[in-house]
């Protein structure tokens, strides 16, 4: 199986700007379809290869939309009759207390070694061979293996759909073969641009989802996101770029008309770094780059779209 771009694709910001003006919904529509025809794809394979997948392997880096992605997968196999839970690779941390640390002290959960690899690979092996395991949980409140673990049962022909950072790393299926699994790597693969000009980076794009969700969702504010984002860049360059080409495909998470309706979000937290702090300059060219997109309303953007999981 093999679709979507292996390298970075480019789009014209002006023509994003120009239909965001003249045709909302047709950009909008452009770019909800452009990405779920890709999740559809997925889906479809599965469920015609049912019973010899047992594992979908899906990471990404931060902000590509993994949760929604295997969300939304599962709910296509489970319209087809299939069972298809979800589990993340969270759940296979070991106890805060007994993480790595990076340089500062801090716990470092962005490492291999955050995960329990051999409990990994006991109930990838359970479910492969029988169809069934339990799993562990993870409790994020106390920082440590809840005790009540997961029950999976796929039954003959079901799929466990599996996300996180480290979900294509190799170690995690040593010794397991190469049947049975299915790997799939998302991240954001256009780019907006003008002539030369990069107007938009995928990596801009998933630093401002981060950005946008974080404050929304948990309450953190920019500049406790741009603290982090330096580490999480470099978690990514060692821990999950090695193996993206190793996807039996690639989805692509940028949605066209995303930039656009971000300024309402985002313009917020940029007015909350102060100007003598080390991000002010992060933040002015954020807000610089807002400008050179025409605004939608944020409502215009479905109900059941991937955006959702940053703005909603």
């Amino acid at each position: 199986m093999k679709f979507g771009s292996r390298s970075i694709k480019q789009v014209a910001a002006s023509w994003v700007n120009e239909l965001a003006l003249r045709d909302a919904a047709t950009l909008i529509g452009d770019g909800e379809r452009y990405y779920h025809r890709n999740v559809s794809e997925v889906a479809d394979y599965l469920f015609e290869h049912h019973g010899s997948v047992r594992i979908l392997l899906l990471a990404g880096p931060s902000a590509s939309g993994k949760t929604t992605t295997a969300r939304k997968i599962s709910a296509l196999l489970q319209q087809k009759g299939m069972q298809a839970p979800v589990v993340s690779l969270d759940d296979f941390y070991r106890n805060t207390a007994d993480l790595p640390l990076e340089a500062d002290g801090r716990p470092d959960y962005e490492t291999l070694d955050a995960l329990d690899v051999p409990e990994i690979q006991r109930c990838f092996t359970e479910l492969v061979e029988t169809g069934a395991s339990e799993l562990p949980r993870f409790d994020f409140s106390h920082k440590r293996r809840a005790k009540r673990r997961t029950s999976i049962r796929l039954g003959a022909e079901g799929v466990l759909i599996v996300e996180g950072i480290h979900a294509l790393n190799p170690v995690l299926v040593s010794g397991l073969g190469d049947t049975g699994f299915l790997r799939i790597y998302i991240s954001v693969l256009t780019e907006l641009v003008e002539g030369e000009e990069t107007v938009l980076s995928a990596r801009d794009c998933r630093l401002i989802r981060r950005i946008v969700r974080d404050q929304r969702h948990r309450g953190s504010p920019m500049e406790e996101t741009l603290d982090m984002w330096e580490s999480v860049c470099r978690g990514e360059e060692r821990w999950i770029q090695p193996f993206a080409q190793t996807a039996d495909a690639m989805i692509d998470s940028m949605h066209y008309y995303e930039p656009c309706i971000y300024p309402s979000f985002l313009r917020g937290a940029i007015a909350t770094v102060p100007a003598d702090s080390r991000y002010a300059g992060t933040a002015a060219r954020l807000n610089r780059l807002l400008d050179r997109f025409q605004a939608l309303d944020p409502a215009c953007t479905p109900e059941d779209s991937l955006l959702q999981e940053f703005i909603g």
